[in-house]
């Protein structure tokens, strides 16, 4: 019985793996929506079958009456948070320059694409990104030139690269003009 406990909490918490391998591979056979989250939100519920099927398998089935009842509604509602959580991750970095866009039409109205595009100071983003770097400790500016001091943010950076070349998105440029790959 703790053998099938143990492996239905580590089937549980891999449940964005699941989600991710699910959408690995939608985006890979060529489903691709408008968005990224639409496919981020199918790859959820259709994980929930073969995630359900495998925690029934190794753990579920083994319960009866008020245990199953409470043990299955724990395993729905956590899988229904772990998914919720991953589609957030996947979505922040979707949707901010969106609702820049969409605020920036509410507050200005109807302006044009070039307009728009003014609003948008190169400069002005890269020197507040290296500002936030620099107090964060992960670069350091030497003589007008930018040092990374610190790997942590990079290591994550890769690993958010190398997730979304997984799911099929265009790889950072710069990362893969150099060669380098994450191992």
């Amino acid at each position: 019985m703790a053998e099938g406990f143990v492996s239905f909490v580590l089937l549980l918490a891999a449940t964005p793996l699941w989600i991710m391998a699910l959408q690995a591979c939608l985006t890979r056979l060529g489903f691709r929506s408008a968005s990224g989250q639409v496919t981020a939100m199918l790859a959820s519920a259709a994980a929930a079958l073969p995630v359900g099927a495998a925690l029934w398998a190794v753990h579920l089935s083994g319960l009866s009456g008020p245990g199953l009842r409470v043990s299955a509604f724990y395993s729905g509602l956590t899988y229904a948070l772990l998914a919720y959580s991953y589609f957030h991750l996947f979505n922040m970095g979707e949707t901010a320059r969106r609702v820049r866009v969409l605020i920036e039409l509410r507050e200005r109205g109807n302006i044009s694409v070039e307009q728009l595009k003014s609003f948008y100071n190169t400069g002005s983003i890269l020197d507040r990104r290296i500002e936030r770097l620099a107090a964060l400790g992960q670069v350091r500016v030497e003589g007008g030139r930018i040092v990374l001091n610190s790997k942590k943010l990079y290591r994550a950076a890769a690993v958010m690269n190398w997730w979304g070349r997984l799911l099929g998105l265009p790889p950072l440029r710069s990362f893969y003009a150099r060669g380098r790959t994450l191992k």
